[in-house]
């Protein structure tokens, strides 16, 4: 039970590290439940880890082609990159995203302007 939690943890994007912060348990015990190499766990222990919410980290890195679809959609209806990019708080004059990957709260920002430019 708690090792299927912590694969869709992961799969959201919380690494050991995090899983950890979140809940108190140490690093070590996340990582053996989530590995299977636990068979018994605590009830309060697993009490917090089932608690642990799916919810992606900050910093968490997920696919750039998932922004750079609505980025294009928008350009080619006539917006800039250097607009695009001051609409979406960028610090210099030119969007700047990466090509593979970028951080999942960037992507929401661009999600959120392209709901609104083109909605």
């Amino acid at each position: 039970m708690a090792a299927a939690h912590l694969a869709q943890l992961q799969a959201a994007g919380l690494g050991v590290r995090q899983v950890a912060r979140l809940t108190g348990v140490a690093a070590s015990v996340v990582a053996d439940v989530r590995a299977g190499r636990v068979s018994t766990v605590r009830p309060s222990t697993l009490a917090r880890l089932l608690g642990a919410p799916a919810t992606p980290a900050f910093g968490v890195c997920v696919p750039a082609v998932t922004s750079w679809r609505p980025i294009d959609s928008l350009r080619r209806e006539g917006f800039t990159h250097r607009e695009l990019g001051f609409r979406l708080g960028a610090r210099s004059q030119q969007l700047q995203l990466g090509r593979r990957r970028i951080r999942q709260h960037t992507a929401a920002k661009v999600a959120a302007l392209y709901g609104q430019l083109a909605g």
